[in-house]
């Protein structure tokens, strides 16, 4: 697992759900899961006219390998290893729907707000969001934040401390100790565009 990876991985519940998508009559049960029940769609789609999702339950202790670089967020377990199977039903087309969130843009610091330098400012990143049960987990510059945390961060060399106020569907809203306004940071373009498809 890359260092991105295991830092989202450390974040997984005991037990977490994941989800997989097949075709019947093959496929049903394998190693390749996802944290996304439309990356599960996605997969099974098209392929065969008789899509099916399952949604089931797992502990991060038995998951071989978490991974988010194909943008699927696979977890790698073997299926003997599943704790229960939750659901077993239908692929929806509105498993597929492109969820409708709003764009927006970083907040800019007022004037006065210059304890930290801007560079610093477009050097902190929001570079993933998972959505486990019961919570979010925020990869930012520097850590893996959940709602409400708060920590200290290196950036450029200087130690920042952030505080974590909300994640969305596709931006967090931080605190950023010695800047006055809360800054929205959004998910790179290419998670958007793969949220967009997949959610």
């Amino acid at each position: 697992m890359s260092e991105e990876d295991l830092s989202v991985f450390r974040t997984f519940p005991k037990p977490f759900r994941l989800y997989r998508g097949y075709n019947k009559p093959l496929g049903k049960m394998g190693f390749s899961w996802s944290l996304e029940r439309r990356i599960a769609a996605k997969i099974s789609y098209g392929r065969v006219n008789d899509e099916w999702i399952i949604t089931a339950m797992a502990n991060p202790e038995d998951v071989i390998a978490y991974t988010d670089r194909r943008l699927e967020r696979e977890v790698i377990i073997d299926p003997k290893n599943i704790l229960e199977v939750l659901k077993e039903e239908p692929m929806k087309m509105e498993d597929l729907a492109e969820p409708q969130n709003m764009e927006s843009k970083p907040k800019t610091p007022q004037a006065g707000d210059n304890l930290i330098g801007s560079s610093l400012l477009n050097n902190l990143k929001c570079k993933q969001i998972v959505n486990l049960p019961n919570q979010r987990a925020a990869l930012i510059t520097g850590g893996v934040f959940k709602a409400g945390e708060r920590k200290e961060v290196t950036i450029e060399g200087h130690e920042v401390e952030i505080h974590c106020l909300e994640i969305r569907d596709e931006s967090v809203l931080i605190k950023i100790d010695g800047v006055e306004e809360p800054q929205e940071l959004s998910l790179p373009s290419s998670q958007k565009r793969w949220k967009s498809y997949l959610g």
